[in-house]
């Protein structure tokens, strides 16, 4: 978001290209070989795809093998440790995919990408199945507000309140189906938002082992919807959200690397999460940079972190502000910046008003438009140091849209469903 208005300013350039001749540029062969369906399990299918590596000098390792279903990532593979793996054509099964029970067809689709990030071919496999019928679609929510912290230098006034608002508004405004949330809720009381609670709330959103019978997760009919709203932070080009046990001294403790949540470790516990839809809002200081600053290239690449998970997923992410300004928080709001323009201008007063019916991509797109407006009237901060000043000290929130088709319908208050 705002790459050609960066350039045209002056205020980034575009790294060097690499030579092509000095890249590999060998491209594997991927055939999906069978989709048939896992024993005693309702929508769940084996996908057996083989990967052939044989090219000039001998056999190619591949860096991954990804698996798509309808456009989004399902499963992926590669070695131990995140290493290369041989590719000799040997079969290798991907096991209890999941398959939207409202539908009756699915596109599997999948490629690997070799040692220097050059993708394979495309490989695809259409495979149809007996829908299930009044399947209701639903919505689970995790929402995570730090206003204490166990070093209390850091402390926030209203994250807990974004965090309550994100859970109420959302059930409010959500009548599909059912609503399950998670609140995380960091104040003077509990201290829930720790970093192995975040991981906790977010690996129960995923299928684990390869028993899915009590599994009551989101399926690919449903929505996953997140907020983290804390204290976030770039350091040594890795983003950071600060949970609510973080070391004292913040970032010039040793352990904080350790101790926080870089952006690839919030890419690791979302990828396993297999969801119609999933959107994100980080209302943290510097957020924009979450998903790889100016270096991140959407597209079928073969990186690896948040950034490119999010695209491989399609996901909608909303960060409070681009990679090196602070998020605001105001006392007359009693909210961050972002979480008072989504939660109120934008679901209490606005579109949750407005509109009969109304799409996660309109919500974040009206955020886009109303956060500075809102910004004038206020005043205060949240982050690290004093508020800039001037022109350039407008917060901006940047907008990640690799969704496609928009399956997470919001309503206005008293809406019915066949509205």
């Amino acid at each position: 978001p705002g790459l050609a208005k960066s350039l045209l300013t002056g205020n980034q350039s575009l790294p060097a290209v690499p030579e092509v001749g000095t890249r590999d540029l060998f491209q594997h062969q991927v055939d999906i070989i069978e989709v048939k369906p896992e024993p005693g399990q309702d929508h769940r299918v084996a996908v057996t795809v083989a990967v052939g590596g044989q090219g000039e000098g001998g056999s190619k390792p591949a860096r991954d093998l990804k698996l798509f279903r309808d456009g989004r990532l399902v499963a992926q593979h590669n070695g131990a440790e995140g290493r290369p793996f041989e590719c000799t054509g040997s079969p290798f099964t991907f096991r209890n995919i999941a398959l939207p029970r409202n539908k009756n067809q699915v596109l599997f689709t999948a490629h690997a990408v070799n040692i220097d990030k050059v993708r394979s071919k495309t490989a695809s496999f259409d495979y149809k199945y007996s829908a299930s019928r009044g399947v209701e679609q639903r919505l689970f929510v995790v929402a995570a507000g730090v206003n204490n912290f166990d070093d209390a230098a850091f402390y926030l006034k209203y994250a807990v309140n974004d965090a309550r608002a994100f859970v109420e508004g959302l059930s409010d405004h959500f009548t599909s189906g059912p609503v399950k949330a998670t609140a995380l809720i960091g104040d003077r009381q509990t201290n829930e938002p720790t970093k192995n609670n975040l991981r906790s709330a977010l690996m129960d959103l995923q299928l684990k082992g390869n028993d899915p019978k009590k599994f009551d997760g989101p399926w690919p009919d449903d929505v996953v919807a997140l907020l983290i709203s804390s204290h976030g932070l770039t350091l040594a080009e890795t983003f950071y959200i600060l949970p609510s046990d973080i070391p004292e001294d913040g970032p010039t403790h040793p352990d904080f690397p350790g101790r926080a949540v870089s952006a690839d470790e919030l890419g690791q516990w979302l990828a396993g999460i297999d969801a119609g839809e999933i959107v994100m809002v980080l209302d943290a200081c510097q957020s924009g940079s979450a998903l790889g600053g100016d270096d991140f290239k959407p597209g079928p690449m073969g990186d690896r972190g948040l950034g490119q998970l999010a695209y491989d997923k399609a996901m909608r992410i909303l960060s409070a502000t681009n990679e090196n300004k602070p998020a605001m928080e105001y006392d007359n709001l009693e909210h961050g910046l972002l979480s008072h323009v989504l939660m109120v201008e934008g679901l209490e007063r606005g579109l949750g008003q407005g509109a009969d019916s109304f799409t996660a991509r309109d919500w974040f797109k009206f955020a886009l438009i109303k956060t500075s407006e809102v910004e004038t009237q206020a005043g205060g901060a949240k982050g690290f140091g004093r508020p800039p000043q001037g022109p350039d000290s407008v917060q901006e929130p940047r907008f990640f849209d690799f969704g496609g088709a928009d399956s997470f319908l919001l309503r206005k208050r008293n809406a019915k469903k066949n509205d």
